[in-house]
């Protein structure tokens, strides 16, 4: 599987290729199969795409860089620091990074860290298929 770029790289990917004829081909073609598509599958269809081999290592990522959310910090459930996973054998999702300094009311129970994006509980996206512009 290629790399995939963390949601800081991949911000800063939507911004420089925006627009992008090609990159927005290629995402067109990745959301046929499904609209909330996880950044691990879209490198696996990617990878099988007919004009893959025409794209650059940049371009590939930048096409990635449309199924990562965008950066956050902490957790919206306990406000713990989280990460994005972009590397072993399972890419693609947030983690807490110091599970011990979990802290507030849901760090009472076990659960999938969720990015803040400054809106509380409400806001954020703790899943794959984020979909960006």
């Amino acid at each position: 599987m290629d790399a995939i770029p963390t949601p800081a790289e991949a911000q800063g990917l939507r911004t420089l290729f925006a627009g992008n004829p090609v990159i927005g081909q290629a995402e067109r073609a990745l959301r046929t199969f499904r609209n909330d598509l996880h950044v691990r599958d879209a490198a696996v269809l990617l990878a099988s795409w007919k004009h893959a081999p025409e794209l650059s290592a940049r371009e590939r990522l930048a096409v990635l860089a449309r199924f990562v959310p965008p950066p956050a910090a902490r957790c919206a459930r306990c406000h713990a620091r989280i990460r994005y996973v972009t590397d072993g054998p399972d890419p693609g999702w947030w983690t807490h990074t110091d599970p011990a300094g979990m802290r507030g009311e849901g760090a009472r129970t076990p659960h999938e860290a969720a990015p803040d994006y400054g809106h509380g509980d409400e806001g954020g996206n703790a899943g794959p298929g984020w979909p960006l512009r």
